[in-house]
């Protein structure tokens, strides 16, 4: 409750009341960039007299990610005497070549397995440098660093915290009558990403069910807001993630 909640970058799908955002632009997006330029260093500075702390979420930071990832302001606010954290959810940290090893090693595909196909800058020497990078700085720099080690494979070296999923409590709402009710179970899909997340093979698992006499009813969500996402989870027995 006592924290300040910043978002500088866009958000496909979340629209939260954040006490400090940028108006995101579909059409002229570089003056949202152009924004950022100025107003982030001072979001920065007038922090720096509030907070105790920082929890960076994802890549971006105040300033213009991608030059030196983030280092000039993880150090600004080390010497500043603030604490610093740094919460990563998925490709801001995860290496593509060391998340391929691991599942050569296990003996099943991961969706790095792929990158050439769905992303290509992912399988390019320049991001896994980028990643090496990454690390190296959070490291040098958090006293804190959230990171799943398996799902997110990454250069880190040292202990990371294992990863939370925070909730406000008024998204529980319980519904127990859905078991009950004898129309077919719903099943629900909502990739972020469908090539990433493996939907074609969810979307074959379904045809074989259903070619098999099993009854049941298949909702994909793609691209649409969260909100929606919540009201069919809501009715829905069964929830594939990826």
């Amino acid at each position: 409750p006592s924290a300040y909640s910043v978002k500088l970058g866009g958000s496909a799908y979340h629209d939260f009341a954040y006490d400090f955002a940028l108006p995101q632009r579909r059409r002229h997006a570089w003056l949202t960039g152009l924004q950022r330029l100025v107003y982030g260093p001072l979001l920065l500075g007038w922090l720096l007299n509030r907070a105790e702390g920082f929890i960076f979420i994802w890549s971006t930071g105040f300033l213009k990610e991608g030059v030196d990832q983030r280092e000039f302001e993880f150090s600004f606010i080390r010497d500043c005497g603030k604490k610093l954290v740094c919460y990563f959810v998925g490709n801001d940290i995860r290496s593509p070549a060391l998340t391929r090893a691991l599942g050569a090693r296990l003996g099943f595909d991961v969706s790095s397995v792929y990158d050439d196909q769905a992303a290509p800058i992912r399988a390019a020497a320049g991001y896994e440098a980028e990643k090496k990078r990454v690390a190296e700085i959070a490291e040098r720099y958090a006293g804190l660093i959230f990171n799943p080690p398996v799902d997110q494979t990454s250069y880190l070296q040292g202990p990371t915290a294992p990863f939370i999923y925070f909730l406000a409590e008024s998204k529980f709402q319980r519904n127990p009558e859905k078991f009950a009710d004898p129309a077919p179970p719903r099943i629900v899909h909502a990739p972020s990403s469908p090539f990433i997340k493996g939907t074609p093979l969810v979307r074959a698992a379904i045809a074989r069910l259903r070619h098999e006499g099993y009854r049941f009813e298949y909702i994909e969500l793609i691209g649409v807001p969260n909100q929606r996402v919540w009201e069919e989870l809501r009715m829905a027995r069964i929830v594939l993630n990826e």
